[in-house]
């Protein structure tokens, strides 16, 4: 029997159909089994949030953070004298306490008030503080520098080179 050639053209053709159609449904269940997973994983991480929104509600509810605060915390409800008008705010404060001045190595000192006295020690103004930071010091004196040793020549030995010896020596030019 032989085969016509558009008989095995037609053969080949159903046969390359029929493998390209295994292989799309082949890749189309492994996809439909990631899918599937995927839907899995989604399904499982909203269990969790839902399971923590639940317990950050739990965490969050007014009546037993007021019981954890009572325990833990030594806090007590706040009073209305606790409160003042602003009038009243200076003579509700602590008396100013005397104060030296700064305590760094090369700042000048100022003199402390007599007999105990309440006295505010206040910095100097700013721009005296800037004018003296960038005031223009005269050049310092050149420190006097060593002059270095002189180094100690010493004259190279001559050598003797065995290959000058086995050399000939260059004829002397004629005399005119």
């Amino acid at each position: 029997m032989i085969f016509r050639p558009l008989s095995l053209c037609t053969f080949l053709a159903a046969a390359l159909a029929g493998l390209h159609l295994y292989q799309s449904k082949h890749e189309v269940a492994l996809l439909d089994r990631e899918l599937r997973g995927i839907a899995r994983q989604i399904d499982e991480a909203n269990d969790r949030s839902q399971a923590l929104q639940a317990e950050w509600a739990w965490l969050n509810e007014p009546e037993r953070l007021r019981g954890v605060a009572q325990r833990h915390l030594q806090l007590e409800p706040m009073q209305p004298t606790q409160f003042l008008r602003l009038n009243e705010a200076e003579r509700r404060l602590p008396q100013v306490a005397a104060y030296d001045g700064p305590k760094a190595l090369f700042a000048e000192r100022l003199p402390v008030a007599p007999d105990g006295a309440v006295a505010l020690a206040l910095l100097p103004r700013v721009p005296s503080l800037v004018q003296e930071a960038y005031r223009v010091l005269p050049p310092a004196a050149p420190a006097p520098v060593a002059a270095p040793a002189a180094p100690e020549v010493v004259a190279p030995a001559p050598v003797q080179l065995p290959l000058a010896e086995a050399l000939p020596t260059p004829p002397e030019p004629p005399a005119p």
